[in-house]
């Protein structure tokens, strides 16, 4: 090992040193001139302000824009027994934008309700949260624009900011159109646990005993509420035992998931598949609903990206709907937007809204939904459970 090298000083370099020395104390202890007036001294550390972002700038202008516009149109097409109004109106009042909210129980309602007034040269929408199968087809159709490039604010693109990345969110291969900003293992299926006790159902198997058939409720099976579980029955026992599930079971189905809810809280169905987590909270409020509980079945457990937002074509406010899109995914935004509609972002700095439903390590899926490779899988699910159930 080397010895430390020591640092020899000569007597003029002593000397020098020395003068210097005395200069500088000589300096340290004289009066010192105010700064000139006009001048930039450094401001004390406790009266220093942080600095802005570097998107502050076209923030604050498209602010602006944006109110002078006034209004942002909105279509919502998911089954959430509570709409994101609260956050809407928050964003009203930050803003001074109002938004106008449209609702749609499923995005097989609202896709051809925007193809169809598109083709006649009509523009109502600004964006719309529509599921990915149904947004690509918006896609597909010409009726969407590319989100990407109207992201600015770097805390939102921040590729850390995010579970699995900034660019896993998009739902299509390109990376550029719909976004899906909630992330969380679906698991839509509740218990009367009047009817089933808590631990009676763990797997498929358990959900084919002869004792539930016509005592289950499901959603439509184009909504991924049942698309989604129905996806991985298929997939892990095949479509035989999926078909013994949806259609020999004879369980009852129904677009409204309120009336769903409705029949498992006052023991109708002992079984539902519904997006409930909204809904059942409403009952509990009026007393009902404490006899319901949700089921996790581990053979089919399933990821979503989901809460996909998209931008229309020829936007009637679009200053409106770049602020509104930069927000929504920002962190004010997501907590706003998953507290109130009881939903987990994909943002790591914001927390879960139901950490029972927030991804852990360790868990094992059946398959993962919300992108557009996997999306593939569920189209084809939808197709052949609609055949055996006998819907369009």
């Amino acid at each position: 090992m080397n010895a430390e090298r020591p640092t020899w000083v000569t007597r003029r370099g002593f000397l020098h040193s020395g003068a210097a020395v005395t200069a500088i104390a000589a300096t340290a202890c004289a009066p010192q001139a105010p700064p000139p007036a006009g001048s930039s001294a450094a401001v004390p550390a406790s009266t220093a302000q942080p600095a802005q972002p570097a998107w502050q700038g076209d923030w604050d202008k498209l602010r602006a824009a944006a109110k002078q516009e006034g209004k942002l149109t909105f279509a919502f097409a998911f089954a959430l027994g509570s709409l994101p109004r609260k956050t809407l109106d928050g964003f009203e009042k930050e803003f001074g934008v109002s938004v106008d909210m449209q609702t749609f129980n499923s995005g097989s309602l609202l896709l051809p309700k925007i193809l169809q007034e598109q083709g006649g040269g009509i523009y109502a929408w600004d964006v719309a949260f529509i599921s990915g199968a149904f947004g690509l087809g918006l896609r597909d159709a010409g009726a969407v624009v590319p989100m990407r490039p109207q992201l600015f604010r770097t805390d939102v693109t921040d590729e850390k900011a995010w579970a699995n990345g900034f660019e896993s969110g998009f739902k299509d291969k390109e990376k550029q159109f719909g976004y899906g900003h909630v992330w969380e293992v679906s698991s839509n299926m509740w218990i009367n646990t009047d009817l089933v006790k808590e631990d009676e159902l763990k797997s498929v198997q358990d959900l084919l005993n002869p004792k539930w058939k016509g005592k289950m409720m499901f959603a439509d099976v184009r909504a991924g509420a049942t698309s989604s579980p129905a996806t991985a029955v298929r997939l892990v026992y095949g479509e035989e035992t999926m078909k013994k599930l949806f259609v020999d079971m004879e369980p009852a189905y129904s677009r409204d998931n309120r009336q769903i809810v409705e029949q498992l809280v006052r023991g109708q169905r002992a079984i539902i598949l519904a997006v409930a987590d909204p809904i059942i909270p409403e009952f509990q409020q009026q007393g009902l609903g404490k006899n319901v509980k949700r089921v996790y079945l581990n053979d089919i457990l399933v990821t979503v990206t989901a809460n996909d937002l998209w931008m229309l074509k020829n936007a009637p406010h679009p200053n409106a709907a770049k602020l509104f899109v930069n927000w929504i995914l920002s962190k004010e935004g997501q907590a706003a937007y998953t507290q109130e509609t009881l939903t987990n972002s994909r943002r790591l700095d914001v927390p879960p809204s139901v950490p029972e439903k927030y991804p852990k390590p360790g868990m094992k899926f059946a398959y993962s939904i919300g992108t557009e490779g996997t999306d593939v899988e569920s189209n084809k699910t939808v197709d052949i459970l609609s055949k055996m159930v006998g819907v369009g």
